[in-house]
């Protein structure tokens, strides 16, 4: 049901794209390493011996998913003998059923986008195949943030790969926090917790705080 990872030639997935303001120094690992999905057939391989890969990703809004493809464009135009597809399946979280049906149906994509809360899914049908002994032969591992594995390891196995990472912010009022009396912003989610009990007030004890 697997297709091994040797068949393809990864050694040539090792340049660094920038457009824009996107940088992407591994995006010649996101490309191949997302997540694979493999069903009994090969890569498809034209009369020409360019390899055809599928992507199905649902990067939103359109604006960001126009400055993906681009890369995936002169990714393709910078290695003549590989071409990637990149096709918009819909947004991450309404793609599982397409996903589980292609896959069912030994028609799934080459690679995927996706949430990694949905990697055991894939795991349990024999869909993807675990990456690390792959990636720890590349040197641009070494430009993925480490602590982003973590998101990504089921059962001690590396399923995928970042493609892109987020930071998180909280709004407060000084005011308040003040009134509080708490006079540091949390640091962890412990403090975090412990100042949302310092600021929630319930005047009138209906268990509805006013705060």
């Amino acid at each position: 049901m697997k297709t091994n990872l040797s068949l393809f030639p990864i050694g040539k997935f090792t340049r660094k794209l920038r457009i824009g303001n996107w940088s992407f120094p591994v995006l010649t690992i996101c490309l191949i390493c997302l997540i694979v999905l493999f069903g009994c057939q090969n890569p498809t391989q034209k009369d020409n011996g360019v390899i055809h890969l599928t992507l199905w990703q649902g990067i939103n809004p359109p604006v960001n998913r126009d400055v993906f493809n681009k890369l995936v464009d002169k990714f393709n135009q910078t290695h003549p003998d590989i071409y990637v597809e990149s096709i918009f399946a819909g947004e991450p979280d309404q793609q599982l059923p397409k996903i589980l049906t292609a896959v069912v149906g030994n028609v799934p994509p080459d690679i995927l986008s996706f949430y990694p809360q949905i990697t055991g899914q894939f795991v349990e049908l024999g869909a993807i195949q675990p990456l690390e002994n792959w990636l720890e032969k590349l040197p641009v591992k070494s430009e993925i943030i480490p602590n982003l594995f973590d998101e990504l390891q089921l059962d001690g196995h590396t399923w995928s790969v970042p493609l892109y990472t987020s930071n998180l912010g909280i709004f407060y009022r000084p005011k308040l926090f003040q009134a509080a009396g708490i006079t540091q912003t949390p640091k962890t989610w412990s403090e975090l917790r412990q100042a949302a009990k310092k600021l929630t007030i319930d005047r009138n004890g209906d268990n509805q705080p006013e705060q």
